[in-house]
């Protein structure tokens, strides 16, 4: 094929967040030839930079906001999450004592026990009250 003829424009336009945006260099910055695609590469370049920043001022808060909401749903949630946790350590510390004042020494000799009416009465209370 042709090797000496090189197009003046790639077909294919680079996108807007191309390397050569990032390293502020051309990709013909060695080109012995005339000047003219690195002014459009030039040209190019500051079109994309002015649309970027354009689109960073216009939509931008809505990224701001967006983090914002993430981080409080987050938050909101690990809140939540200890919350249910805590009642559940109450109800079980609860529920552990009354297990203690039930099964006593008393009850293992089958007498009968005045501790044991409060803990019934205590897990009445808890299977009412007690989250599930």
């Amino acid at each position: 094929m042709n090797k000496g003829l090189r197009p003046v424009c790639s077909p294919v336009p680079p996108s807007l967040w191309s390397a050569r945006i990032k390293a502020g260099a051309s990709k013909r910055k060695n080109h012995k030839g005339p000047g003219v695609a690195d002014i459009f590469d030039e040209v190019n370049e500051d079109l994309r930079a002015e649309r970027a920043k354009q689109f960073a001022l216009r939509y931008g808060w809505l990224a701001a906001v967006a983090a914002v909401a993430l981080v409080v749903g987050v938050g909101g949630w690990q809140a939540w999450r200890w919350n249910a946790a805590r009642q559940a350590n109450a109800v079980a510390s609860a529920f552990l004592g009354a297990m203690r004042e039930a099964s006593g020494p008393a009850a293992a000799e089958g007498q009968a026990m005045p501790g044991r009416a409060a803990a019934m009465a205590e897990f009445d209370r808890l299977a009412a009250t007690a989250p599930e």
